[in-house]
């Protein structure tokens, strides 16, 4: 068992400190150990802390890096998940207009149609071509149109 350090004083103003196991009356001083009064106020004391010694953990940053590239894992998947269904919404809420994904767009650039959320396909040429146009096309990943097929 540790000794714990107590300060008191006496009717005299003595200070003084006692290591005693417990604050239990009976284990209290019975006096001044200065001038013998047996008048004595325990006083509050101030936390004695000292750094542990031996049981520093050597791995920590290697512990807060696999943390850190799991929550960003766990981040990256949730994001992905988050996007993926942004998409597959746009996606459900489009027109399908298939082939004439191309003439379709341009119509609508140009003001012969109305414009509108359209989906469809065309090549990767095609799709540079609308770029370089001004009209700006996103390519979907598959998983986007999974649930629509």
């Amino acid at each position: 068992m540790s000794l714990k350090i107590f300060n008191f004083r006496c009717i005299n103003g003595h200070v003084f400190e006692v290591w005693l196991r417990s604050d239990r009356p009976e284990d209290l001083p019975e006096g001044c150990p200065a001038c013998g009064a047996p008048d004595i106020q325990k006083l509050p004391s101030g936390a004695k802390i000292r750094p542990v010694e031996g049981t520093t953990r050597s791995d920590v940053n290697e512990d807060l890096s696999l943390r850190a590239a799991s929550n960003a894992r766990e981040q990256e998947e949730a994001l992905r998940a988050q996007t993926l269904g942004i998409l597959r919404e746009a996606a459900r809420r489009a027109e399908d207009v298939g082939e004439a994904f191309p003439e379709t767009v341009r119509k609508m650039e140009k003001g012969k149609s109305p414009k509108k959320l359209v989906r469809g396909t065309c090549t990767p040429l095609e799709a540079a071509d609308l770029r370089s146009e001004g009209i700006n096309v996103v390519s979907l990943p598959e998983e986007a149109l999974e649930p629509l097929n």
